[in-house]
């Protein structure tokens, strides 16, 4: 793994991540990570992309990793997801000229958001796309959840943790879960896994009210109809989640942003995975998820990513 810097639009610049150990690479996946979460959580997921033939790329978003450091995890201002959107277009096209070969997104949680957004602005930029634990997202709740983010906003100030967002997107999921006593059990059915996630000092940290606001901005503009019709007809978007994943309501949510993509025509398959909960990367079955992942990426070089 080598770490890089890359300058993006705004002259930002974002702590990024490349495992390039592959003898003759046919692919890159560019990786977009979840929320309070950090790229170098998916190292060994990465290292089987590169043993299956892929070049791995991904950055730190603005607001987490090492791009924000420490001192300013998770503060973010009102248009941060449109920035994050921003930056991975701009890493999209950096790589297409850097490696020149097919690029695929491996988009996951708040990184599916992310994706979903970006597939309406660029999704001819990319060859494929794999949302995992995504969701749709629209409906009155996302109204009323974009007004009251901006008064927390304008009274409580951009930058100062969003605690109750936090509660309703992160501490409620666990209610899901009664037998588990650990936090955050909601993330993976093994508690190994989960006891990583909460002691990693780059994790499990409240973002600010800036950031939702920005959120709720976001997937507003996700779930418009003039936008979702700009999703290109023909490139591959894989949906894959957990059963028993709160973000996806259990599979509710799942189904029906794959029940809208279909009835715009759009090519979108999408897998369900019993018992499994919101990461499917460090989940007892990962193997078995992987090798779904990669069958889709090869299918997608081998037809060109368009049928």
């Amino acid at each position: 793994m080598k770490e890089i810097d890359f300058t993006s639009y705004d002259g930002k610049r974002l702590a990024c991540f490349l495992w390039d150990e592959v003898e003759h690479p046919k692919g890159v996946i560019q990786l977009v990570h979840g929320l309070t979460s950090h790229t170098l959580r998916y190292g060994d997921f990465a290292e089987a992309l590169n043993a299956g033939g892929y070049i791995v790329f991904g950055d730190d978003h603005r607001m987490n990793g090492k791009t924000a450091g420490l001192e300013n995890l998770g503060k973010a201002g009102p248009d941060n997801f449109n920035e994050n959107v921003r930056d991975e277009i701009e890493i999209t096209k950096m790589l297409r000229e850097k490696f020149g070969l097919p690029v695929q997104l491996f988009a996951h949680s708040y990184g599916s958001f992310l994706g979903q957004r970006y597939i309406e602005l660029a999704g001819d930029s990319v060859d494929g796309v794999v949302l995992s634990g995504s969701a749709y997202m629209g409906g009155p709740m996302l109204f009323w959840g974009k007004v009251l983010t901006w008064f927390q906003r304008l009274f409580f100030g951009a930058y100062r943790p969003g605690k109750m967002f936090y509660k309703m997107t992160f501490t409620s999921n666990d209610r899901y879960f009664p037998d588990d006593t650990i936090q955050n059990a909601w993330l993976n059915r093994d508690p190994e896994k989960v006891k990583i996630y909460n002691a990693d000092p780059y994790c499990n940290f409240i973002m600010s009210h800036g950031f939702f606001y920005a959120l709720m901005r976001g997937l507003a503009d996700a779930c418009q109809k003039k936008n979702l019709k700009q999703i290109p007809k023909g490139l591959p978007v894989f949906l894959i989640s957990g059963e028993k994943d709160p973000v996806g309501g259990m599979g509710v949510k799942v189904r029906a942003l794959h029940e809208l993509y279909r009835s715009l025509g759009l090519n979108v398959r999408m897998k369900i995975y019993p018992d499994v909960r919101h990461e499917l990367t460090g989940d007892y079955d990962e193997q078995a998820h992987i090798a779904d992942m990669l069958a889709f990426f090869d299918a997608n070089i081998q037809h060109g990513g368009r049928p």
